[in-house]
């Protein structure tokens, strides 16, 4: 498995294996043994057999020629095993203190690692010697590089634990001992600058014992040349990591007053003298070239290891970067078919070794990975394919060196090996939407070697089948070789689930080298019941142009799922208009709740109006049809934003909104419908001003609008047809209006109980209606006497009785014969006029008399007590005349209707009273027509002459205009107001308070303009 986002091709690998059983002398090839550990970065080389026999069939090395290996993979078992190779200093963080690793006595607990340790005892352990201290960072190269991978926490504890011991012990001062700590400092999680500080000292302390960068490179040189006896690669080598320590040293220290460039350029100096100009000539390039199969000549010693020494420091410090190409050229004559680097110069027989391979991928990764990937990519599938089962590596004597495996790990994290994946469609499923589904085979890469031909054998589990049970329909060759030239391609049926897959390019065309593309495609459906099943690769070989083997690997299996039963339907969805919270475009939200089925992963919400707003059914507006469900949905439905329960939505237009919800599982199974709601507004009844919009509020503007329409039929222009909001289906303000046509009481108490109510953040939650049980209140007509003489002026009160049932809105009709009475005019009563809230009241005429309606505006207010409602004057044309109660009814709180008691038709008398004559009594009348739009007449009488103030102001307590200051005449006064301010303009919409004062009496009346 990869933890990179990219995978790459290996190189052809060639390994002849004549018998069941492989030499591996070039494992360890005989190399030739020293005394012991020696300074600086010292190659310890064992003097184990050169040439020795593993039987494969054993378990002990995975080499197969062909077979698949992920580098990635490689580097975590190798991480692995270096993690449980390790000497604890916290406790047991490698685990190795409880799975037989380690030992009695207790290792060392030094955080390193032995050099030389063997298998027998099995299993592989740590000893009880102290480690090295020139292996440290080479060692724990490998652990940081697979925690750069994986960020695996425990490799961060094993890399800390070898991390303060380095800083903490001064005989811890190898090049790569440096190299470890200013790459772990760069680590995340690592604070400060401690680490990369103690490499600093170290080096100069170093530098401080020599002299110069110079003199401890020629020190180096010489220890290894003359006094050891090594003038071959291990001088290149040993030195060129100071180099790159200097430089890197510069990176973090620019300011530093030790100039670390200079000694980097220095230090790389030396080994060019010397490898080039035989200044003393150790490590000759040109002479050291050769190789003896019996390592009895030591020039020929680590040459490759020398060369990626050379390019490290020439590339690190910037000098004699001209050499570098040569160098490598003279490194890639060392690799073999294999992948594998030659321990000595060139490609010899049976020298392949794994730290001249390691570092041979490490230098060209350093240098230029993306031109060198082919080649690394070979290095490290010879490297992963001589893993030993532990995750170390292993030579045919049983030793095993973790210091190996560290350089090998570094090594691997660089190598990417192409993959060959089956990559089902999201969501991966047989369905009921899909129940034939295409699986495509794909391959991933990042080099640029040409791919002849490929064979993939893959096994379909019990739970899946091809469509049409045919290789030749159901297994598709894909595009990624057709594309260059044409094929041949087969599929075998192996029986038991299991197909073979090959194809090759025909004739002189040579391969596909695309970084991605498919091989085939399978087409799979349900063989039986729901389930999980799986299409797994179990081989795969990829050929290149000459029909060598290019390495590759293959993705895991890949889980289908079978499931051809749709997700629970849900079956409660509610749909809630908000009534506060709001902007001020007219619009609100409206909250859709359900509960969501358990078997499902995704929610679709579904709106659709009534339509025709604001019409509705006087058009062509209608309750939509359930949908069936289909993508995009049908019209009306759309497919709304919300797919949780709870959220809220807001349709684009006003209207009422019907809802229902679909869901899906992870298969993208369907459920069946939901219930659909029985619609929501997503408006305000009443909020009609600004016309058409209207704003989320329903106050002054918006009753002054009804007002103006009040009693008009719909369509007769301005407010009306918007105004026209009752009654609803269910006499509340949150069902659809029927349209009646008029705009009458029935639409004042939509416009009343959402009046300074809805749409402010805060508003208040309505209560429940209240159910029966309530004593009805009664209506009635008083008058003062029931016979006068003509032209006598009588006053009828309409009356409200026994209130305990709150009520918030009256209608009433008045008949009378306008033949034997006058309608004189008519005035808000009593009850009204001394409320607290605001109060809507109009008279409208009618065909036999008068209506006169009434309301409490605001959500929730109601009338408080019993009392006069109106006061009509009349003047009697024949004696005996009479008006009567003909319509009367009562709405409550929340507009429901209310009972009202069997003699609220009966009209009182009030006895022997004497008739009202004109200039007996002070009264003011009020206006008509109220609300008005070009004009209104003030009516008032006078019982004798007297001095009268008539003014008009505005709902701020202004002056708007003054119709009449001075003595007036006794009688009746009609004063009419335009509708105009003392300033001669028009004044606007709206309510204005009429005064009336005299020596006596004051009054005072409510006057709605219109505009």
């Amino acid at each position: 498995m990869s933890f990179r986002t990219s995978t790459a091709v290996l190189l052809a690998v060639v390994l002849c294996l004549a018998t069941a059983v492989f030499s591996v002398m070039a494992m360890e090839t005989g190399r030739p043994a020293s005394a012991t550990p020696l300074g600086e970065n010292a190659i310890q080389t064992p003097g184990d057999t050169k040439e020795a026999v593993i039987d494969l069939d054993s378990g002990g090395l995975r080499l197969d020629v062909g077979d698949p290996v992920d580098p990635d993979e490689v580097l975590i078992a190798a991480a692995d095993y270096l993690k449980a190779m390790q000497a604890d200093v916290t406790d047991d963080n490698a685990g190795n203190g409880t799975d037989g690793f380690d030992e009695t006595p207790d290792d060392p607990d030094d955080a390193g690692w032995d050099w030389r340790v063997t298998s027998p005892p099995a299993p592989f352990h740590h000893t009880t010697a102290a480690s090295s201290s020139n292996l440290y960072g080479a060692t724990g190269q490998g652990l940081y590089y697979a925690y750069l991978l994986t960020s695996d926490a425990t490799y961060f504890t094993a890399l800390t634990d070898a991390a303060d011991v380095m800083i903490a012990d001064p005989g811890i001062r190898s090049g790569a001992d440096l190299k470890f700590l200013l790459n772990y400092n760069t680590l995340p999680g690592v604070s400060g600058t401690a680490y990369k500080d103690a490499a600093k000292a170290k080096f100069d302390a170093r530098i401080a014992t020599y002299g110069s960068a110079q003199a401890l490179a020629e020190y180096i040189r010489d220890f290894r040349g003359i006094s050891n006896g090594y003038p071959n690669g291990i001088i290149a080598w040993d030195i060129g990591i100071w180099a790159v320590v200097a430089a890197m040293l510069e990176n973090e220290y620019p300011s530093d007053p030790y100039d670390y460039a200079a000694a980097g350029v220095a230090i790389a100096e030396v080994i060019y003298q010397d490898s080039f100009n035989d200044t003393p000539g150790y490590f000759d390039i040109d002479d050291d070239d050769g190789w003896d199969p019996t390592y009895s000549d030591v020039n020929f010693y680590w040459y490759n290891l020398g060369i990626t020494g050379l390019i490290d420091a020439f590339d690190a410090t910037g000098v004699h970067t001209v050499e570098i190409p040569g160098l490598i050229s003279r490194l890639l004559d060392g690799q073999y078919a294999s992948g594998a680097i030659s321990y000595c110069y060139g490609a010899n027989t049976d020298d392949e070794d794994w730290q001249s391979t390691a570092y041979a991928a490490t230098t060209l990764a350093s240098y230029d990975q993306a031109a060198y990937q082919n080649e690394i990519n070979a290095m490290c599938y010879w490297l992963g394919i001589t893993q030993d089962a532990s995750g170390g590596f292993v030579y045919s004597s049983g030793n095993h060196y973790p210091e190996v495996c560290g350089e090998i790990a570094a090594a691997l994290y660089f190598g990417e090996a192409p993959t060959v994946t089956p990559e089902p469609p999201t969501p991966g499923c047989v369905s009921t939407i899909d129940p034939c589904i295409v699986v495509p085979f794909n391959i991933s890469r990042t080099d640029d070697e040409d791919i002849r031909g490929y064979s993939v054998t893959f096994t379909i589990s019990s739970e899946l089948a091809l469509c049409n049970g045919s290789v030749f329909t159901d297994i598709q060759q894909g595009t990624y070789l057709n594309s260059v030239a044409g094929t041949h391609y087969e599929v075998t049926n192996n029986g038991a689930g299991s197909y073979t897959v090959d194809c090759a390019i025909l004739g002189g065309t040579c391969g596909a080298t695309d970084p991605t593309g498919t091989l085939f495609s399978v087409n799979l459906t349900a063989s039986g019941a729901d389930g999980i099943g799986t299409i797994a690769i179990n081989n795969i070989l990829l050929r290149n142009c000459t029909n060598g083997a290019i390495t590759s690997s293959f993705g895991g299996p890949a889980a289908i799922t079978v499931d051809t039963a749709g997700p629970v339907a849900v079956t409660d969805v509610l749909s809630v208009q908000e009534k506060s919270g709001n902007g001020s475009d007219g619009r609100t939200n409206i909250t859709v709740s359900f509960t969501e089925p358990g078997d499902a992963n995704e929610v679709e919400v579904w709106r659709a109006p009534y339509g025709d707003y604001p019409e509705y059914d006087d058009g062509t507006g209608t309750v939509p049809t359930a949908p069936s469900y289909s993508d995009p949905p049908p019209t009306p439905w759309v497919k709304t934003t919300l797919n949780a329960t709870g959220q809220s939505d807001k349709p684009p237009t006003r209207d009422f909104w019907y809802y229902v919800v679909f869901t899906k599982d992870n298969c993208g199974n369907i459920s069946a419908i939901s219930n659909m709601t029985g619609g929501t507004l997503n408006y305000h009844l009443g909020d009609i001003s600004p016309s058409p919009t209207g704003d989320n509020e329903v106050k002054t503007v918006d009753i002054s609008g009804l007002s103006a329409t009040y009693g008009l039929s719909h369509g007769d222009g301005g407010y009306s047809n918007y105004a026209d909001v009752g009654p609803t289906t269910n006499f509340t303000v949150d069902a659809r209006p029927t349209t009646d046509n008029i705009i009458n009481f029935e639409d004042l108490m939509m416009f009343a109980i959402n009046f300074n109510t809805v749409s402010f953040t805060g508003g208040s939650q309505l209560a429940e209606v209240p159910k029966g049980g309530l004593k009805p209140a009664s209506l009635a007509l008083q008058m003062d006497q029931h016979s006068l003489l003509p032209g006598s002026d009588i006053q009828v009160r309409l009356l409200l009785s026994d209130n305990t049932i709150e009520v918030k809105g009256i209608h009433t009709q008045i008949d009378f014969d306008s033949a034997t009475l006058e309608l004189l005019g008519i005035e808000e009563g009593s009850l009204l006029s001394e409320q607290g809230s605001m109060i809507f009241f109009k008279d409208l005429p009618a065909d036999k008399g008068v209506v006169i309606d009434a309301a409490v505006l605001g959500e929730g207010e109601a009338l408080n007590g019993s009392g006069e409602v109106a006061i009509l004057y009349f003047r009697v044309r024949t004696p005996g005349a009479r008006p009567s109660l003909s319509v009367a009814e009562l709405r409550g709180r929340w507009n429901q209707p209310l009972g009202i008691s069997e003699t609220a038709l009966e009209a009182k008398e009030d006895g022997d009273v004497r008739p009202l004559a004109i200039g007996s009594e002070c009264r003011f009348l009020g206006a008509r027509p109220n609300p008005f739009g070009g004009a209104t007449v003030v009516m008032f009488d006078l019982p004798a002459a007297d001095q009268v103030a008539l003014k008009i102001y505005d709902v701020k307590g202004r002056l708007v205009r003054t119709l009449a200051d001075g003595v007036l005449a006794a009688g009746r006064h009609n004063v009419t107001w335009d509708g105009r301010g003392n300033d001669g303009r028009k004044v606007g919409g709206g309510m204005y308070l009429c005064t009336f004062q005299t020596t006596s009496q004051q009054a005072s009346g409510k006057l709605f303009r219109v505009n």
